[in-house]
């Protein structure tokens, strides 16, 4: 793809915009970049569908020069946060992957070098952004078609890469835990069922304390405030349908 001004890349990347969000169909917004920047319609054409498949959390297959890269990145992050930016960041070095494994294809230092820098400069994760980072990526991979996800699972690294993330926790109280089990008796508090199997560290019914109301949400460290669940019905208070039952 030749390289285009700065000004055409924004203007590309506004497009995009419109059509992500229904206000304009893909080949109006074409020609409408084509007429105010004067850019060849091939050029337009691929910016705007590289920038589209990347705001979708799809990779892309077309080339896009470095600097036009590095700005993409920074817009996306203005645009919808360091989380969203993060995966955006991900799909732009899968497709470096993808591009260095054609045939013709090559490495695109200068590509991979951009995306890298951007992600080493967004604030150091913590486990709660990096999950919601991930879920975001989970959702993309599930809009993907099996021929999709085939050829990125083909390309994919098996080793998981490993990296350091800020955490903070509530220093909780031991009591409201250990009465919260007393009371429980070994029965899940909530399906009445006995509890799954026993916990080899403490030779007991294993069960695990969930306050109704979230200590993140301003709920107390206390026994009322507190439920001994299995850990299905645990799952459940936080992921299920019916999560906000849990706090009644």
């Amino acid at each position: 793809m030749a390289d285009i001004s700065l000004s055409a890349v924004r203007a590309c990347y506004d497009a995009a915009l419109q059509v992500r969000a229904g206000n304009i169909a893909p080949t109006k917004a074409v020609a409408s970049v084509v007429a105010k920047t004067g850019v060849t319609h091939g050029s337009m054409l691929d910016y705007i569908y590289n920038v589209r498949r990347l705001l979708n959390g799809r990779s892309y297959t077309r080339t896009m020069n470095p600097e036009a890269t590095e700005n993409i990145l920074a817009w996306v992050k203005a645009d919808f946060g360091a989380v969203f930016a993060q995966g955006v960041a991900r799909k732009v070095l899968e497709h470096v992957a993808y591009y260095a494994a054609l045939p013709r294809g090559g490495p695109q230092v200068k590509v991979k070098r951009a995306a890298e820098t951007f992600l080493a400069g967004l604030p150091l994760q913590d486990l709660a952004t990096m999950n919601a980072a991930f879920e975001v990526e989970v959702e993309a991979a599930a809009a993907s078609s099996s021929a999709e996800r085939a050829a990125r699972l083909s390309r994919a690294d098996p080793i998981p890469k490993l990296i350091s993330v800020a955490t903070k926790a509530f220093v909780r109280n031991a009591d409201v835990v250990v009465e919260v089990l007393i009371r429980a008796a070994g029965r899940c508090e909530w399906c009445k069922k006995a509890a799954p199997f026993v916990s080899q560290a403490k030779s007991a019914p294993y069960l695990e304390v969930h306050h109704r109301t979230p200590l993140a949400h301003n709920g107390h460290d206390t026994v009322e405030n507190a439920i001994a669940l299995c850990p299905n019905c645990h799952r459940e208070a936080h992921f299920g349908v019916n999560s906000s039952a849990f706090r009644k």
